[in-house]
């Protein structure tokens, strides 16, 4: 069977994994057209590309219409995917950026337009908020509970700022 660690030193040797090898395995790239392609990535040049932009803004284009995620959907049989064109959106995006991968806390900036989406991330100095979750499903509670009731819509909303403290 497997190895079997104890609890020290199973942290012990994810520690040492990790500080040799960031994260990073093959990436799975649905395209446009529907194909999908399956792209190895190269440690030696995730941490090139992590040192090389620690502590600068990237900007982002993206020159297609934006589309809102869709809801995840459920087969009759209890499956539950998510729709193919969340998904095609989501690689075209992830497949636009060439820019670091940021290790610490960093701003987001998004302006969504009818011919594409420009993002800037920005590094931030700070400490990490003591709430865990991830702040758009704080946002995404409090505008579908303010939804039929400050607005008629969530459709109405077109700026939203948030901060986790």
């Amino acid at each position: 069977m497997g190895i079997e660690y104890s609890k020290k030193r199973y942290k012990q040797v994810r520690k040492k994994k990790a500080a040799i090898i960031p994260k990073a395995g093959p990436v799975k790239v649905t395209k446009a057209d529907g194909t999908v392609e399956i792209q190895p990535v190269d440690p030696k040049a995730v941490r090139k590309t992590i040192k090389k932009g620690q502590n600068k803004a990237h900007k982002l284009k993206v020159d297609s219409k934006p589309i809102p995620k869709g809801r995840p959907r459920m087969t009759r049989y209890g499956r539950v995917f998510t729709p193919a064109t969340t998904l095609n959106a989501e690689a075209i995006i992830a497949q636009a950026w060439n820019g670091p991968k940021y290790e610490g806390l960093v701003e987001v900036d998004c302006m969504f337009t009818p011919e594409g989406t420009t993002v800037t991330v920005t590094p931030v100095d700070g400490t990490q908020s003591k709430l865990r979750g991830d702040i758009d499903n704080y946002v995404k509670l409090l505008m579908d509970g303010l939804n039929g009731v400050a607005w008629l819509d969530d459709k109405q909303v077109i700026v939203v700022r948030a901060e986790k403290r």
